[in-house]
């Protein structure tokens, strides 16, 4: 059956960064929005304003946030979002892409002004679906890792003020049933920068894969597969453009549940051993592994 409905949303966040000078950065949302929906179309139409306070950001921005859902058939779908808004680059995230930072670094709130999606679903059958999509953004103050000036065995942030096009290829797996699932990602990349003469770190093509089977009902396994190519890295003493060789990464992990509160877990990263760069001068050194106990409240 047809049907209209609106909603409204508010939304406010606060960070605080000290690193010589106390930083504080705000950002206001408010997303006002419609939807029409039917058996076959799903229609979201709504504006996203906010109000962001930074070194970068200072004022007022609008972006749109449509999402159209349109069911061709009981096998195929399409689907197309339009969407922006203001994001922080927290020190949390970042540190958990790259544990060499320097402990000095300039946090600015990424202006993602549009990013596009369109694709379709297609379920091959009732546990098997390919999802393949296009995907362009477009992003000023994206936080770039940067070889540090006042210490090289450190990294920085850089920023392309004027902003980066980002443009994705890419396809989507899924494969589930009960006792086990299949989802495998593939990603190419090209990146339009305008002040940097790369998109530093980023890759270009990107390949991610996890399995995860049950056995019985206490036991679960999983293995993971990380590919990435394409990376270019700045030469710390010149600046000159590196290209960074493929970082493969195979995982394997388990997880016994003993009861309601108690499991055992454990991860092998890494499992083929090889000496990869993530990050230029930084190799993974050999088999990374970990063990432990959890208690659930």
């Amino acid at each position: 059956s047809d049907g209209f409905s609106a909603f409204a949303g508010l939304g406010l966040t606060n960070w605080k960064y000290t690193s010589g000078l106390e930083t504080n950065r705000t950002i206001f949302d408010v997303n006002p929005g419609v939807v029409y929906a039917n058996d076959q179309l799903t229609l979201k139409a709504a504006a996203l304003i906010s109000i962001g306070t930074d070194d970068s950001t200072d004022g007022v921005f609008v972006y749109p946030n449509v999402e159209i859902d349109y069911k061709l058939s009981d096998q195929i779908g399409l689907f197309v979002n339009a969407k922006g808004g203001l994001n922080a680059n927290q020190l949390n995230d970042l540190r958990l892409n790259n544990r060499y930072l320097n402990d000095s670094l300039t946090l600015l709130n990424r202006n993602e002004k549009i990013r596009v999606v369109a694709g379709l679903t297609y379920a091959i059958k009732s546990d098997l679906t390919i999802e393949p999509f296009v995907e362009y953004s477009y992003s000023t103050n994206q936080a770039l890792f940067y070889h540090s000036v006042s210490d090289s065995t450190r990294f920085g942030l850089v920023y392309d003020s004027e902003g980066i096009g980002t443009t994705n290829f890419g396809a989507t797996i899924r494969w589930l049933n009960n006792r086990s699932s299949l989802i495998a990602k593939m990603i190419i990349s090209s990146y339009q920068t305008s002040e940097l003469d790369e998109a530093w770190y980023l890759p270009t093509t990107q390949l991610q894969v996890r399995y995860d089977q049950s056995i019985g009902k206490n036991i679960q396994l999983n293995v993971g597969l990380n590919v990435l190519q394409g990376i270019k890295a700045p030469a710390p003493a010149d600046g000159r453009v590196i290209e960074m060789p493929t970082v493969l990464d195979l995982s394997l992990g388990a997880d016994y549940q003993i009861n309601d509160s108690w499991s055992l877990f454990g991860e092998v990263n890494n499992v083929v051993g090889s000496n990869y760069e993530r990050y230029y001068n930084y190799p993974v050194r050999g088999i990374a592994a970990k063990a432990g106990l959890l208690f659930r409240f």
